[in-house]
């Protein structure tokens, strides 16, 4: 019982760090950025950057949401395997839909730039980030569900800290340089590449360490998908929403 309490104080103790560390260092990263450019700049930074993270609501979240649950059932029932298969197939999976997205948005960019946001000179900007943003993004989304799964809470906060505090050094240091709004962009792209990076070849090796081959049940894999579908068409309509 002591265990379980625990574990849970520890989880919601990072929880509320990592909402902390997210709401936190991006005020203080906009705050700076708001000091560093003109206000015209920044605006189109923030809009390419808000368009962004709403297509992120649809191809990443909601494998999050849908590994989350799967990982914590193969995690209760000690099935390391099964539960490597499933992230790998959900990455992939992941990886598929985004490019997809990211094919269509850069095809529709000018119509996008020009109909929505009444500026056209968003429309490379729109592709670049969506090229390079939107990828690693939803391969962190799933990492994410997976570590909120296997109840390592530490590791989430572990890879937003690590994307916060390098968005901020990368883009201080491309504004700097005079790139402006595409220094904001690549920031962006840079950071989110390098959380990636650490997740996956750090932090997941750690959460789910090597195991000898077993048998392990299959569960099937057709009722993920639906749950999947359903969770990337709930999390995307709240995206759009909030």
């Amino acid at each position: 019982m002591n265990s379980s309490f625990n574990k849970l104080a520890k989880g919601s103790y990072f929880l509320i760090l990592d909402n902390l560390v997210n709401l936190g260092i991006g005020a203080i990263f906009w705050l700076i950025l708001a000091k560093m450019i003109e206000p015209a700049a920044l605006g189109q930074a923030m809009v390419v950057t808000g368009f962004a993270t709403t297509i992120v609501g649809f191809s990443g979240y909601g494998i999050q949401v849908a590994l989350s649950k799967y990982m914590s059932e193969y995690n209760a029932k000690n099935m390391p395997n099964a539960a490597k298969r499933m992230l790998k197939n959900s990455i992939r999976g992941s990886l598929i839909l985004s490019g997809i997205m990211a094919v269509i948005i850069s095809v529709l960019s000018g119509q996008i730039s020009t109909l929505a946001y009444q500026d056209s000179s968003l429309a490379l900007l729109l592709v670049f980030t969506i090229s390079t943003f939107l990828p690693t993004q939803t391969v962190i989304a799933a990492l994410l569900g997976a570590f909120q799964g296997m109840q390592i809470m530490k590791y989430v906060t572990m890879a937003d800290l690590i994307f916060q505090a390098s968005r901020m050094a990368f883009a201080v240091f491309a504004v700097v340089y005079g790139l402006e709004v595409f220094g904001i962009l690549l920031g962006f792209s840079l950071a989110s590449f390098l959380s990636l990076v650490v997740c996956y070849f750090y932090l997941l090796p750690r959460a789910i360490p090597a195991s000898s081959e077993k048998k392990e049940a299959d569960e099937g894999t057709k009722h993920v998908v639906n749950f999947v579908s359903l969770s990337y068409f709930s999390v995307g309509i709240k995206t759009l929403s909030a």
